[in-house]
């Protein structure tokens, strides 16, 4: 039988807990020509045993992967908690900036002097003014409404 295969059903038991009665196990680690093996038996002159505890291993492995698991949905609650943040925050900046832009536009309306403006269609130029400012309000207060939609599939 090579030795890899009676190293390997050696790690199967032991991990296993196939000898629990036991509580221990004896393994013995041998160095041929520079290659390190491990067998249940002694496979050199110079093999140096060492002794496992199959109870408090198998105990010891459980809890340790229930311990990496938990980290693991820690970790993992932890990332989405803060790509949600970043997303929320990056949409909360983008409406302040669109309400930034709505104000800057209707104060550009405010201050426009053009007065060819007025003799358009017999209409007042406040008039204009008035119906173009109610455009821009609309035109922004559609794109906030599209972020704050998002915001809230977010959360």
């Amino acid at each position: 039988m090579d030795i890899y295969k009676v190293v390997g059903m050696v790690a199967i038991l032991v991990s296993s807990g196939a000898y629990a009665e036991n509580e221990q196990t004896t393994v013995y680690k041998c160095v041929k020509q520079g290659v390190t093996a491990y067998s249940d038996i002694p496979c050199a002159k110079d093999a140096q045993q060492i002794v496992y505890s199959t109870k408090s291993s198998a105990v010891s492995s459980v809890s340790t992967s229930e311990d990496n698991q938990q980290t693991l949905a820690d970790t993992q609650a932890k990332v989405a908690e803060r790509k949600k943040a970043r997303e929320t925050d990056k949409i909360n900046k983008k409406i302040v900036r669109l309400q930034q832009q709505m104000q800057q536009e209707l104060a550009d309306l405010d201050n426009t002097t053009n007065f060819a403006i007025e003799r358009r269609n017999g209409k007042s130029y406040d008039d204009i003014i008035a119906k173009r400012q109610k455009e821009v309000r609309k035109k922004y207060e559609r794109l906030i409404q599209q972020q704050r939609k998002q915001l809230e599939n977010i959360q």
